[in-house]
């Protein structure tokens, strides 16, 4: 059991770094969409993003169309990443708690009998816990 908590830590550990790397990567690209606007005949750029509530159109200019390609890569390659992070935040989530699991069963295991009580216990049919009037686990 503590091989698996020192596991279980190490991996808490590693992912937490990603999430941070992503944070700070994220941090550096744009967000939103490239808006194309034409006004007069000529096409201007706009990076569109939401500050809260609010809806910001940042201008950008008339821009080449290799300028325009490194902005449709950079919010594409955001899009990635923030997937990553969440994904990465997600697991945090599910390792802390299997973590606590962890701690919890360990913390159980070393009373007396109590892991002959666990075992004894996971062989009861369900059905033998619900009470009958009012379905509650007795």
């Amino acid at each position: 059991m503590e091989t698996l908590n020192g596991i279980l830590t190490e991996e808490l550990n590693r992912l937490k770094s990603l999430k941070k790397n992503y944070e700070n990567n994220l941090g550096n690209l744009p967000k939103g969409c490239l808006i194309e606007k034409e006004i007069k005949g000529h096409p201007y750029y706009y990076l569109n993003y939401r500050e809260g509530k609010k809806s910001i159109f940042k201008y950008l200019g008339k821009l080449s169309e290799e300028e325009i390609s490194q902005i449709k890569n950079k919010i594409e390659e955001r899009r990635k990443l923030k997937r990553l992070y969440i994904h990465a935040k997600n697991n945090i989530t599910k390792i802390e708690k299997m973590s606590h699991y962890t701690q919890e069963t360990l913390y159980l295991s070393s009373m007396t009998g109590m892991r002959g009580k666990i075992i004894n216990g996971l062989k009861v049919p369900l059905e033998d816990l619900v009470d009958d009037k009012d379905g509650m686990v007795i």
